[in-house]
């Protein structure tokens, strides 16, 4: 194996962090490295949604159980990806996308996207809120409360924004 300190499971692989940004399967069953390399992947009912760069554009692609892909959206997950109930959130160099899964109707879609001046590296969902971790430290936290319940109702208003000096 290589290193790092990412290591995620499904039925059939684990996935550990290569030497650079990104992942690679390897069979549960027996330990052997397979060519399947995705990328901040997020594993989900069977499915292996992942952020990569295809001839330098940008995809979110999600895969089967058999690692070919099922759907795909130009949408730049380069800096995380993760997953709020069933909406695909990717972090890029200047915006944070929502995006919408496909359905029978309808193709995956972006379904806003959220400019942002630093470069984001981290995200995370908790609360119905999004907060976003810059390379440099910089926190975002992305939401609305309603004063009746104390919810987030839309994560499109930014509404704190921290310097973290080191």
């Amino acid at each position: 194996m290589t290193g790092g300190s990412f290591v995620a499971v499904d039925d059939d692989h684990y996935y550990v962090h290569t030497r650079l940004k990104g992942t690679r399967a390897f069979k549960l069953a027996d330990g052997v490295k397979t060519a399947f390399m995705p990328n901040e992947p997020v594993l989900h009912n069977g499915k292996i949604y992942s952020a990569e760069t295809i001839d330098d554009v940008p995809m979110i692609r999600v895969y089967g159980s058999d690692q070919k892909v099922v759907w795909e959206i130009e949408a730049d997950g380069r800096g995380d990806l993760v997953l709020a109930g069933d909406q695909p959130l990717a972090a890029g160099e200047d915006a944070i996308t929502p995006n919408k899964i496909p359905s029978d109707q309808q193709p995956a879609e972006i379904v806003r996207s959220i400019p942002v001046e630093h470069s984001n590296q981290r995200l995370i969902v908790a609360d119905r809120k999004l907060i976003a971790v810059s390379e440099n430290g910089v926190m975002m936290a992305f939401g609305r409360q309603s004063p009746a319940h104390g919810t987030v109702e839309d994560v499109t208003e930014e509404i704190v924004v921290a310097d973290v000096d080191h």
